[in-house]
């Protein structure tokens, strides 16, 4: 069973069992303490089909070994888990219970917005990104060059608005997070840019090779200007006064050598 399903969608709920078809008596599923479906084996129907909020049980999908779930809005969000009957000997089971979150995903990119196009070494860069709206809200990770930004340098705000559907339930909200890190050179790539994304996923950020219920991203390049660090304005200031005593030096044999004449 997925952890996540999209609202409007489908989804199958899989009783995993291995009881032989001709010992099998009765598979009970409920959604929490509630029944919502039921094979009886020797009925007629053999299905019992009980109403819930949220779902419609598609009776052409739904059988012994799964249940499908049609039209899923919100409520139907909760824990599932089905009990498996023998006829002989008498014996039942419960599996263990599964969540099921129903989301509304984000239908936009998230929006980058920073201060200036061009950074220097030692400058710090800070940037806003903001998603667009989601339930549950999405998660947002900070990368640079694709590696993720440490929290503590990354900060979350609460946002004002809230988009309101067809009631109290359906509200979707947005999420907005700051980054401000200082510019070093292992920032900086081979072609003098650094590499800024915005994820935004449900759920939160595991790693960039987990499958995310809902996942969007917006990724923008900086320009970064090399400035000359102290080694190499150490090393000019010598240069130059080198220069300046060789030329001193050379003035005062010239000036020697006309005295002599």
């Amino acid at each position: 069973m997925p952890r996540y399903a999209i609202r409007g969608g489908d989804v199958a709920l899989v009783c995993d069992h291995s009881v032989p078809p001709e010992q099998l008596y009765k598979v009970e599923w409920r959604k929490g303490d509630t029944k919502i479906f039921q094979y009886i084996k020797g009925r007629k129907p053999p299905f019992i089909y009980h109403p819930m909020s949220g779902a419609e049980l598609n009776k052409t999908n739904s059988n012994e070994r799964q249940v499908q779930l049609s039209h899923l809005d919100f409520s139907a969000s909760g824990s599932y888990s089905c009990t498996v009957s023998m006829e002989t000997p008498i014996f039942s089971k419960d599996s263990d219970s599964k969540d099921l979150t129903v989301i509304e995903p984000q239908d936009d990119n998230p929006t980058i917005v920073f201060d200036k196009d061009t950074y220097e070494i030692g400058d710090i860069l800070q940037a806003n990104c903001t998603t667009a709206p989601s339930k549950p809200p999405p998660h947002i990770t900070w990368l640079i060059n694709n590696e993720k930004v440490p929290d503590h340098l990354t900060k979350s705000f609460s946002p004002s608005g809230v988009i309101h559907g067809h009631g109290y339930f359906d509200t979707r909200s947005y999420s907005v997070k700051q980054l401000a890190i200082e510019v070093s050179e292992l920032h900086v790539g081979d072609d003098g840019t650094l590499t800024l994304m915005c994820l935004s996923t449900i759920p939160g950020y595991v790693n960039s090779q987990e499958s995310y219920a809902d996942r969007r991203s917006q990724s923008v390049q900086i320009d970064i200007e090399m400035t000359e660090g102290p080694v190499e304005a150490v090393a000019d200031e010598m240069s130059s006064a080198r220069w300046y005593l060789s030329s001193t030096i050379c003035l005062a044999l010239s000036l020697l050598t006309l005295t002599y004449l």
